[in-house]
This record gives C-alpha cells, sequence and structure tokens, in this order.
C-alpha cells in the first residue's frame, strides 16, 4: 500500500498568512474557552453557604452566559441581603431562568424567592 504524503510550501506569503490567521483564531477561541470553563467551574463548586458574592460576581464575569454563575450570585444575595433588597437576587434567578429555562432548579429558587418578598407567582386557570 503506497502512502502519499502531502507537502505544503510555507514559503509562499498567502501561505503564511493563512497559517497565521488560523493561529489566531485558535488563540482566540482558546481565550473564550478557557474563560467560560474557569467561570463554570468556579460557579459550580462555589458553597452559597459559605462563599462571598464576589467569588459568584467573578464567576458571572468570567462566564456571562452560565446560567449557573447567575443562579450562584442569586443564592449569595438571597441569604445575605434583607428581605426588602433581595430584587437583586430575583433578577438573577430570573437572568438564569432565562439562559436556560428547562432547568427546573432555577424556576423553583425563582419562585421561593418571589414568595418570601411577597410577588407569588400568578395563578392561571
Amino acid at each position: 500500500m503506497a502512502h502519499e504524503i502531502a507537502h505544503i510550501s510555507v514559503r509562499k506569503l498567502p501561505v503564511k498568512i493563512l497559517l497565521i490567521l488560523l493561529l489566531l483564531a485558535a488563540g482566540v477561541w482558546s481565550y473564550f474557552v478557557v474563560r467560560w470553563y474557569l467561570g463554570n467551574t468556579l460557579a459550580e463548586y462555589f458553597d452559597p453557604n459559605e462563599g462571598t458574592l464576589d467569588a459568584a460576581h467573578l464567576a458571572a464575569r468570567l462566564a456571562p452566559d452560565d446560567p449557573l454563575a447567575h443562579w450562584r450570585i442569586a443564592q449569595v444575595s438571597q441569604k445575605i441581603l434583607p428581605l426588602d433588597q433581595q430584587v437583586s437576587a430575583i433578577g438573577e434567578y430570573e437572568k438564569a431562568v432565562s439562559l436556560s429555562p428547562n432547568d427546573y432548579r432555577f424556576w423553583m429558587t425563582l419562585g421561593t424567592a418571589q414568595e418570601q418578598v411577597g410577588n407569588p407567582a400568578v395563578q392561571r386557570d
């Protein structure tokens, strides 16, 4: 069985430019992947009972479209803020629900938080 090896000459300018652009694209993509991974991991292993709000906000800054990070912010806010200031926690729960509408945990905690502040869900017939 004959094996053919393809040789690409990198001495030509268009090939050099293409390779550099591919390396830049891979570097930018890697930055965002690692950033999201760190934010998601921080949010996943974050203990809302012992953690601070700063760590939860850091997770949300690293992974802004991760519902788990917003859920953790809401959990910590709900624990440390008085009832009259928990509108920010409800906003974070709503953000988590909007990012992952099929996760029941986010819906349950949103409903619980709304009931605690005196804003029960609307009853449907």
